[in-house]
């Protein structure tokens, strides 16, 4: 199917490009003269293009704020397509901290040429947006974490700056006024990094390292600007040096926002897969397992004796049964009542469990009788035997039971060749019949 998918798409190509070489050959034959001087003016351009050195390209102006302001608003663009795929809070938080940089981005880059108000005011437009992505991304690493931040009230920064860019501008130069607003941003990028690095040491999640390290290159920026605002802003290079540095680590921080969305994904599928499978081998152990004792049920025994059977065909695998009884079990219900009933029985299965292997098994046939599947031969079944019966009189004895409790049992080992375990088990049931008499 797959190969005759390529062949017809190969198909379809060779047909459109003879088409198309039809199609050209028509309209260069049937143009008029004026068409095909010119036509052949730009086949002589094309060939000097191929021939000679490449010419250089034009040169074009770009605006680096305007460039950063369009580049911030795709990377909100690809997050809103991100939280329209997975509705998470952090992905919101990180979509309002990109829009609030392209807003401020875009409102310097305007250029404001009449006056130094305009530029003061744009000026503090992209601080308080810096200040509020900080904010954003600090707080999206909590909702990722899902954890609360010691200063929950973060929001209290915006009126407090807001206060401040209004009231400080006739009491303080622009250094002093817009300095704070940087090292405010540049904390809370530093302490959202060492969240995200905290995420990576819990999950392993190689977004949450990217990020992290994004955010620390664009909060040591920052800081660095808070700090030595006036002689930065002075210097033409230092500035397009920080445009440089904050805007790749930003390009980082973008890429490692959409990296540690997918892991995110992708490890809760794996918790859900987990998840899944515990529920499955819980499902499993209910159905093989007696709700009262704990011990084996006879379906778990129908799963495995064929395969034990075949064990001990093939390699020659000693098998035995034991069948154990409880004496008097009716008179213990009908004298003290089920729930004491209840107790034996869950005493009993206990104590079969722990006297065996594990690679051994212990089944509750039915009421208050048990099968043992051994791996050994007759005679230390018979050794098993007496051992069990021992030690059972002796724990009785430290147990709160009813009096004259004992235990009834008979083994049997399967002959070479064994196929079907049903004699077997009649055979014990008949040996554990014989112990009675001698039990009583």
């Amino acid at each position: 199917m797959k190969r005759s998918l390529t062949t017809i798409l190969l198909s379809v190509i060779s047909v459109a490009m003879v088409l198309m070489l039809l199609v050209s050959a028509y309209y260069r034959f049937s143009a008029s003269p004026e068409q095909r001087i010119n036509q052949s003016m730009t086949d002589r351009l094309f060939a000097r293009s191929f021939s000679g050195p490449i010419p250089d390209p034009t040169p074009v102006m770009i605006q680096p704020r305007r460039a950063a302001a369009f580049g911030a608003l795709l990377v909100s663009a690809l997050l809103l397509l991100l939280y329209a795929h997975r509705r998470r809070r952090y992905i919101l938080e990180w979509l309002q901290s990109w829009s609030l940089l392209a807003a401020g981005m875009y409102v310097l880059s305007r250029g404001y040429p009449n006056g130094i108000e305009g530029a003061r005011v744009a000026a503090a437009v992209l601080v308080f947006a810096t200040l509020g992505a900080a904010v954003l991304l600090f707080k999206s690493a909590h909702s990722f974490r899902e954890t609360r931040p010691y200063f929950s009230r973060l929001w209290l920064l915006y009126p407090a700056m807001l206060v401040w860019f209004v009231a400080a501008p006739g009491f303080f130069t622009s250094s002093t006024v817009l300095a704070p607003a940087y090292l405010l941003a540049g904390w809370a990028q530093v302490r959202a990094a060492m969240v995200f690095a905290e995420i990576f040491r819990e999950r392993k999640l190689v977004g949450a390292l990217v990020l992290s390290i994004s955010l620390v290159m664009v909060g040591a920026n920052h800081l660095t600007i808070g700090l030595f605002f006036g002689p930065i802003v002075a210097s033409v290079q230092f500035i397009l040096i920080i445009m440089v540095l904050n805007s790749l680590a930003f390009l980082v921080g973008a890429l490692g926002m959409h990296l540690l969305a997918f892991e995110d994904m992708t490890y809760e599928l794996r918790i859900a897969n987990k998840e899944l499978e515990n529920a499955q081998e819980e499902l499993k152990r209910l159905a093989t397992v007696d709700a009262l004792t704990g011990c084996y049920n006879r379906r778990f025994l129908e799963e495995v004796i064929d395969r034990e059977l075949q064990r001990h065909r093939r390699y020659g695998t000693p098998l035995s049964l034991l069948f154990v009884d409880i004496d008097r079990f009716k008179e213990i219900n009908d004298s003290y009542g089920h729930d004491v009933g209840d107790r034996v029985l869950q005493y009993v299965g206990q104590f079969l469990m722990r006297k065996v292997r594990d690679a051994d098994y212990v089944v509750r046939w039915g009421g208050d009788e048990f099968l043992l599947v051994l791996t050994c031969i007759g005679t230390e079944a018979a050794q098993k035997v007496a051992a069990l019966k021992t030690a059972f009189d002796e724990a009785r004895e430290n147990n709160d039971l009813p009096p004259r409790l004992r235990l009834s049992i008979g083994f049997a080992e399967a002959p070479n060749g064994a196929t079907d375990i049903l004699p077997l088990i009649r055979e014990a049931d008949q040996s554990m019949y014989a112990d009675k008499p001698r039990r009583a």
